[in-house]
């Protein structure tokens, strides 16, 4: 498949679901040698997670190519497997992106616009529970190089109601304040997530 999203701040994009309300549940879902572009919210399975309850199981995405369209202010929240996880009840599990390409643009050295290797940004009042997920073997090229504000796994944590389970382990806090906190990038590599 190859996509295009909307060259506008609302131009969310993904290879399957664009965007979410109410409940979704994709199971053994793979996204194969495809191409995808656009500015914010996109995600190689998912774009963007607004409300509800999204239940990813036995997923892959592999040999995308993911390029971001830069406008200015606006660029980033992009993710290989999910761009932005925004409010809900989400549970992914043994779910990877493999052998991709991710050209991204993060236009502004903040956690909204931060771009990670499997997801993008969880936010909001959501509840995600990760378990026995990960990359591996992708290019990942992102327009800031490492900073508090980006990792390969997952691009920041923020909110202050945002709850993120990995593995079992809950991560009750967000970071608020990403920059002095440097994200969970070593959280993340210690429970087991590839890279």
């Amino acid at each position: 498949a190859e996509v295009k999203g909307q060259a506008t701040a609302d131009g969310r994009a993904a290879i399957v679901v664009a965007q979410t309300f109410g409940s979704v549940k994709l199971e053994s879902v793979i996204v194969k040698d495809s191409k995808l572009e656009g500015v914010q919210k996109i995600g190689g399975l998912i774009g963007f997670v607004h409300e509800g309850k999204v239940e990813v199981s036995d997923c892959t995405v592999e040999g995308l190519t993911l390029n971001s369209i830069e406008l200015a202010g606006e660029t980033g929240a992009t993710g290989g497997l999910i761009g932005y996880i925004n409010q809900g009840n989400n549970k992914i599990t043994n779910s990877y992106v493999k052998s991709s390409t991710l050209n991204l643009i993060q236009s502004v050295n903040e956690a909204k616009r931060a771009n990670g290797e499997f997801i993008g940004i969880i936010a909001g009042t959501s509840h995600t529970e990760i378990t026995n997920c990960g990359v591996e073997g992708n290019i990942f090229n992102n327009s800031i190089e490492w900073t508090p504000f980006h990792n390969p796994l997952i691009g920041a944590n923020r909110g202050d109601q945002a709850i993120l389970t990995i593995n079992g382990k809950a991560y009750p806090e967000a970071i608020p304040d990403y920059e002095d906190k440097g994200g969970y990038y070593e959280v993340y590599t210690a429970e087991g997530l590839l890279k």
